[in-house]
């Protein structure tokens, strides 16, 4: 039987089992201009419409269309006209760059460094709606991700839209198909319907499936749900991760679903039967069998003995090729798998061994290529990242090297040295502020990763920035003693005596013994001992004080036993006292602002700080610094006058809160003598009392729901009686529990941050401890799921169903660790081999 044509139009859901059953099946797959995964009906449009000729991409649009490892000039060839075509339609989700559908994860993948946030991948696309436009751009402005990227990419990624493809759209597009290819030779093919870990089906897929097969039978064409199958086979079976993964086919299941589609639709395009290749006695797959079963020997004879007697199907070259790679002959693997590989088109099993054959023998070129090649069918593994960004970087190309290290680090499991290459590239290519953001994302991961700790150190000192420099000393203990030592001269050099010394002191014990690090710690004492005389006398009058002022609290840091030091800094203390009172009493509050901030970075605080620094900064109307410092006051000071003031100034600044919480504070901290300051506290609580349901109101449609909630949880508890304000904590209960109602259960991180505000509101809510947990279990955080399915066992009768998904956590969490170990291990293994 000839073999027949098919041309796929889809992702690895189509792509992988044909690719799998060539050689198996009478297949051959039309690749011409087929430029990658495509999900949507209007992707699978444009797909067919380029194919045949009827459009042109722009290039600049390409660039998020196209997968990454096309040749050049792939578009010059032409498309091979199918006897069948396979067309997926997986999703409803259309994004759109102008006229253009584009791929979102080619589009994830062109701007890693953008979307590798999650956080402001969720901002990013919940603004790309076009009602949002607008607000979405004011707020690219102020991305400094998005102000690195050139001018180009940024008018690619700011002209992004999203939205869902309706029925009618859906319905139009497939019209459009069937116009260009007929109902004779089209099958619709779906996504696969399977169940989230709490047992469900994903709503919105649901719907797509059953959309997608009634269009398909509108227009008199065939449709084919791969559903039923992975019923059959069992989930866990059939998709990746045990089951978890809702996207992947198991190796397993790809063959069964070729097997099903040759029987099913291909085979009955002709008369003939539907049979596949005629094999020789000993078919590739039972000598591969052989092969792995460790049958070396008899599995190689027979093969080359099948070669030899001219049954040469193209899947014997891949096991020759197989059998020179585990062999280490490498030369021999790649011109035996190149060979399977012409005949038999890309496949993941082909390219990773020609991947991994390249690179042993230092073909950077070669190895890259393939290693692009899986990466843009959406095979993603560490080893893959590993490999290209190694080769990427041996061939001098850094942009690409830098994107597979970051991406390794986000989904690895040894972080440690993808996170340190990345950061070299970025420091070798000059990109500072990409560097400094690097670090920081890295030790929110690895708070101990010293590569970051040295580099943000040195950044932090040449910006002069203290205060981070402060924050980030607890961390320098894990940095060396020579590194420290360095860090430390040039912390000195750029004058900045308090952060210097807190880096000496944090690994001073380790370092005791050292004769180098006793002797640096001495710069402080030396230096501070010349101010103690008359020129300290001086630079206390004049305009050195915090220059002085730090050196002395350096040297404190280092030897609190010294004594000469107290006065020294009694006096520091002292002056500054003295200047900002004059700043405040001649209303410069601009001073007194500055001032106290250089108190507070040097470490020399003196009484009435925050109070000076809260009033000072409320005349300049900066209310958070205002209200952090007058709380500071309130709570360590006069808690009356301090707390009155605090009270005002969350009047003015709108936090009515902060101002309720002051006003109770303050009477319960008050005496009989605050007689005037207590009235006042009372007429403010009776002020906010009468205006809370308003106030609350707005806090609620600023998306505050908490704050509101604790506002007249306030008022109630002051106020035990006041009806209304409890009418008004059961609406906001009310709302947001009818709000996750409106949320589609698919949205899990929507509603799970929803279920979280119910609970932070009444932690015992069945609604929202069920909500958490269901959403949780569907984002696959099973811990976190099983503490809220636990609570709620207490409280519910519904014992039964509760119990189930406990135990699907317990049998998940388990899963998962044992998943990670071999996987932390292999990965271990694959870097190590790598390396060599």
């Amino acid at each position: 039987m000839t073999a027949i044509v098919i041309a796929p139009i889809g992702t690895c859901r189509l792509n992988t089992p044909l690719r799998r059953g060539l050689g198996r099946f009478p297949i051959r797959l039309s690749l011409n201009r087929n430029f990658g995964f495509v999900h949507t009906s209007a992707e699978a449009l444009q797909q067919l419409r380029f194919m045949r000729g009827e459009i042109t991409i722009p290039d600049d649009v390409g660039k998020l269309v196209f997968r990454t490892a096309m040749p050049t000039g792939f578009n010059h060839k032409p498309h091979e006209d199918a006897e069948l075509y396979l067309v997926e339609i997986s999703s409803a989700k259309l994004i759109t760059l102008g006229n253009h559908p584009v791929q979102m994860n080619y589009t994830h993948r062109y701007f890693s460094d953008f979307f590798v946030d999650k956080n402001r991948n969720r901002e990013f696309w919940a603004m790309a709606t076009p009602d949002r436009m607008h607000e979405r751009n004011a707020w690219l402005a102020g991305d400094a991700a998005y102000q690195r990227l050139d001018a180009g990419d940024r008018r690619l990624l700011g002209g992004l839209q999203i939205r869902e493809l309706t029925q009618t759209d859906i319905a139009r597009d497939m019209a459009e198909i069937i116009d260009r290819l007929g109902a004779d030779r089209t099958v619709f093919v779906t996504h696969v319907d399977a169940h989230t870990p709490d047992g469900k089906p994903i709503a919105v897929r649901h719907r797509l499936i059953s959309v997608v097969k009634a269009n398909a039978a509108r227009l008199c064409a065939r449709s084919y749900d791969p559903t039923p199958l992975m019923r059959a086979v069992g989930q866990s079976a059939a998709m990746e991760r045990d089951g978890l993964d809702l996207t992947h086919f198991t190796s397993v299941f790809a063959d069964m679903l070729c097997a099903a589609w040759h029987r099913e639709l291909i085979s009955l395009l002709r008369a003939e039967p539907a049979v596949g290749i005629a094999t020789p006695v000993a078919s590739p797959a039972s000598l591969e069998a052989q092969w792995l079963s460790g049958d070396w020997r008899r599995a190689s004879s027979e093969v080359r003995a099948l070669v030899r007697a001219g049954s040469h199907l193209p899947a014997f070259d891949h096991l020759l090729g197989r059998m020179a790679f585990d062999l280490g002959d490498f030369e021999g693997a790649i011109i035996s798998l190149e060979l399977a590989r012409a005949e038999l088109g890309a496949s993941e099993e082909c390219d990773l061994l020609l991947m991994r054959a390249n690179f042993a023998l230092s073909r950077w070129v070669d190895a890259l290529r393939y290693g692009r090649s899986l990466l843009s069918d959406e095979t993603e593994t560490p080893e893959i990242l590993r490999a290209c960004a190694m080769a990427a970087g041996a061939i001098g190309n850094a942009d690409e090297a830098l994107q597979h290290w970051q991406r390794l680090f986000h989904i690895g499991h040894d972080l440690t040295d993808a996170a340190t290459a990345a950061l070299e590239l970025l420091i070798a290519t000059g990109a500072a502020d990409a560097a400094a953001a690097w670090c920081e994302t890295v030790m929110r991961a690895k708070p101990l990763h010293v590569p970051s700790i040295r580099y943000l150190w040195t950044w932090h000192t040449g910006r002069r920035d203290r205060a981070a420099l402060t924050l980030l000393t607890s961390a320098a203990a894990a940095l060396g003693d020579d590194e420290t030592l360095k860090l430390a001269e040039a912390t000195i050099a750029n004058k900045l005596f308090v952060p210097a010394a807190q880096l000496i002191a944090v690994r001073e014990g380790a370092m005791a013994s050292d004769a180098a690090a006793t002797l640096a710690a001495q710069w402080a004492v030396e230096g501070a001992a010349m101010l103690v005389g008359a020129e300290g006398s001086a630079m206390l009058a004049g305009d050195d004080l915090i220059a002085c002022g730090d050196l002395i609290e350096a040297s404190w840091i280092l030897r609190p036993d010294n004594k000469h030091m107290i006065p020294a800094r009694r006096r520091v203390r002292q002056t500054l006292r003295r200047r900002v009172r004059e700043a405040f009493r001649g209303r410069d509050f601009a001073m007194v602002v500055g001032l106290c901030a250089s108190a507070i970075e040097i470490g020399a605080s003196f009484p009435q700080l925050d109070h000076f620094l809260g009033r000072a900064a409320a005349e300049l109307n900066d209310f958070e610094l205002a209200l952090r410092h007058l709380r500071i006051a309130a709570s360590e000071g006069d808690r009356v006058a301090s707390g009155l003031r605090l009270a005002r100034t969350a009047i003015r600044a709108e936090r009515h809160l902060d101002a309720l919480q002051a006003c109770c504070a303050l009477l319960a901290a008050a005496g009989p003598e605050d007689h005037a300051a207590t009235q006042e506290a009372r007429r403010i609580l009776a002020s906010l009392a009468s205006s809370a349901v308003k106030t609350s109101r707005k806090l609620v449609a600023d998306g505050d729901a908490v704050a509101a909630w604790k506002l007249l949880g306030e008022i109630r508890r002051q106020q035990p009686d006041n009806a209304l304000a409890e009418r008004e904590q059961a609406r906001i209960h009310s709302a947001l529990r009818k709000q996750i109602l409106s949320v589609d259960i698919s949205d899990a991180a929507s509603r799970l941050a929803l279920g979280h505000a119910i609970l932070s509101l009444a932690p015992l809510d069945p609604l929202g401890l069920k909500t958490s947990g269901v959403a949780a279990m569907r984002l696959h955080k099973f811990a976190e799921a099983l503490e809220h399915w636990t609570v709620l066992r207490d409280l519910s009768d519904n014992d039964q169903k509760i119990d189930r998904n406990i135990l699907k956590c317990r049998m998940f969490i388990e899963r998962r660790a044992m998943l990670a170990a071999a996987a932390a291990a292999n990965d271990a293994a694959t870097a190590t081999g790598l390396r060599a």
